[in-house]
């Protein structure tokens, strides 16, 4: 009598492993979920802060907790989506800690000068304290904790856990998981732009010229169906599409480096900032470095599609499949 297959020890501990990070993903949406409670208290206590400013808070830590509690729970059947998106959201959370790393490094040897007024108000044990425990923070949840993550599920061993409990091909498993980022990232802004820039009137620049309003909303529209079109070609694999998203992304960022401080201050006063939340950022160098800061991300963004270009064939998989079929039935009718 044959003896029953016995499930690998591997394989049981990437069950097991995917239940308890799952579990830890449930407490990081519910982490998120108690800081969105906090949102509308802290918007009473700055009555001349803009209300809509606290909203859009409130919506980020709603969506963030939203996304990991689904997630965990998606770990915790061992679902492939969860996995493929966990990896994505983990490396942009990855990629988020190293800069906020960075500059909270920047704060501490290179400060600019309202940081240096204000570290001469501490005693010096005061301010090592403070500096170690942000780098500590931002370093430990900002790197440490995506880092985890992203080694675990990454495992060819939990892969393969994950398609045994979860058979069949998912919308996840059609495209490279760098490629399903980026078209995901995308939908993501096309969904998102027009809600959260009717909050600030439709306002922004664009190659110095500063919009809001009906023109605002005009071009805001435009961009929204262009980051759409981009998701869907992008998911097909469209090697035009890859051509287009390199050019926008390429003149964002020129864009952004041609903004000057002046049409900043602009953008906020036309946004709803208070003269002294704009003071305040005018003087910490804020505005000076967001036109600079917003180019190397658009630059840097396009550079990584630059690198999915493998990903992108001359001829999309569609007409590649056509292609394939017709020439087998052309075989098969010559052998008859």
């Amino acid at each position: 009598m044959a003896r029953k297959p016995r499930r690998s020890t591997t394989f049981q501990g990437c069950q097991t492993g995917l239940i308890l990070f799952g579990v830890l993903e449930l407490l990081l949406g519910f982490g998120f979920g108690l800081l969105a409670v906090f949102i509308p208290g802290m918007g009473s206590k700055v009555p001349d802060f803009p209300p809509k400013f606290f909203l859009m808070g409130l919506a980020f830590f709603l969506f963030l907790s939203a996304l990991w509690i689904t997630l965990g729970f998606g770990s915790l059947f061992a679902r492939r989506w969860a996995r493929a998106l966990t990896l994505m959201a983990s490396w942009f959370w990855l990629l988020a800690g190293l800069a906020a790393t960075l500059v909270s490094l920047k704060a501490v040897f290179f400060p600019t000068d309202a940081e240096r007024d204000l570290y001469q108000t501490l005693s010096p044990g005061t301010l090592l304290v403070i500096h170690l425990t942000v780098i500590g923070f931002f370093a430990v949840l900002g790197i440490l904790l995506p880092a985890i993550l992203i080694y675990f599920y990454s495992r060819p061993n939990v892969k393969a856990t994950c398609e045994t409990k979860d058979p069949g091909e998912g919308w996840t498993d059609r495209v490279p998981l760098p490629v399903l980022g980026l078209s995901l990232l995308s939908a993501l802004q096309a969904v998102l732009m027009l809600p959260v820039l009717a909050l600030l009137n439709f306002t922004g620049v664009f190659f110095g010229w500063v919009v809001s309003g009906l023109p605002g909303l005009m071009l805001m529209s435009l961009l929204t169906a262009l980051n759409a079109y981009l998701a869907w070609g992008f998911y097909r694999l469209q090697r035009r599409v890859w051509r287009i998203g390199l050019v926008y992304y390429l003149l964002m960022g020129l864009s952004m480096f041609l903004n000057t401080p002046d049409k900043m201050i602009e953008v906020c006063l036309r946004q709803g900032l208070p003269m002294d939340e704009i003071a305040r950022m005018s003087q910490a160098g804020s505005l000076s470095r967001a036109g600079l800061s917003g180019a190397i991300v658009m630059f840097l963004w396009a550079g990584y599609l630059f690198c999915l270009r493998k990903y992108f064939p001359a001829v999309p998989p569609g007409p590649l499949k056509k292609a394939a079929r017709k020439v087998a039935r052309r075989r098969v009718a010559r052998r008859k």
